[in-house]
C-alpha cells in the first residue's frame, strides 16, 4: 500500500496464514538464512511489523484504536489478508500436487547423485565416481546422521530429493524435520 508506505508478507506457518505488515520489505529477511542475508544485504534490520493470524485478529487489534487518519484501514487489511491468503493457498496446493516446485530436482540435476554433493553428504551415502568423467555413479539408498540430542536419524536418497524440491537448504534441516515429524513432506501440512 504505497500511500501508507507499507509492505505485506503472507506466510503459511504451522497451519495458519499469517499476514505481516511493515514499513520495510520483509521477504528477503524471511527467505534467506541470516548468513546469506548478511552476505548480500548486511546485517538484518530489526523490522517492526504487525502480524495477523486471522480476520478476527485484525478486528480485535483495531477494536479500540482511533482510525480517523485512515478510516477504511480495517477493510483494507481484511481485503489484503483474503487476497494474499488465496494466492498462498493456491501455490501451496500446486506444490502439494507436484504442479509446481520450489526447486525442480529433474531440471537442476542431470546426474541425480549430484544432489548429494549439494548437501555435502557424499561420504555418508558412500558415493563412488566413474573414472572417465568423475561423476557420481553409485550411492547407498540410506544414510544415518546425528540429529538433536545426538540421536540417529535415517535419511534416504528419496528424502534428499524431496527436501531439495521443497527448498530445504541443509542436511541439518533435513535431519531436524525427519527427527521431529518422521517425514520431509509433512512440512507442507504444518
Amino acid at each position: 500500500m504505497p500511500e501508507r508506505n507499507e509492505y505485506y508478507l503472507m506466510e503459511y506457518l504451522n497451519g495458519k496464514y499469517v499476514l505481516s505488515v511493515a514499513h520495510d520489505s520483509m521477504f528477503m529477511e524471511e527467505y534467506l538464512s541470516k548468513d546469506k542475508y548478511s552476505l548480500h544485504y548486511g546485517e538484518k534490520a530489526n523490522t517492526q511489523r504487525i502480524s495477523f493470524e486471522s480476520l478476527e485478529h485484525i478486528d480485535n487489534f483495531y477494536k479500540d484504536r482511533q482510525l480517523s487518519f485512515y478510516p477504511n484501514l480495517i477493510v483494507a487489511r481484511k481485503s489484503v489478508y483474503n487476497r494474499l491468503k488465496q494466492l498462498v493457498e493456491e501455490k501451496l496446493n500446486a506444490i502439494k500436487s507436484g504442479e509446481i516446485h520450489i526447486q525442480n530436482f529433474d531440471s537442476v540435476w542431470d546426474i541425480p547423485g549430484d544432489v548429494l554433493t549439494y548437501y555435502k553428504v557424499e561420504e555418508e551415502f558412500q558415493c563412488t565416481r566413474d573414472n572417465e568423467y568423475g561423476e557420481i555413479d553409485f550411492w547407498v539408498e540410506e544414510a544415518i546422521f546425528k540429529g538433536d540430542n545426538d540421536k540417529d536419524v535415517s535419511v534416504s536418497f528419496g528424502d534428499i530429493k524431496e527436501a531439495f524440491g521443497l527448498g530445504i537448504e541443509s542436511i541439518e534441516d533435513i535431519c531436524r524435520i525427519k527427527q521431529k515429524y518422521g517425514s520431509i513432506r509433512v512440512v507442507l501440512e504444518q
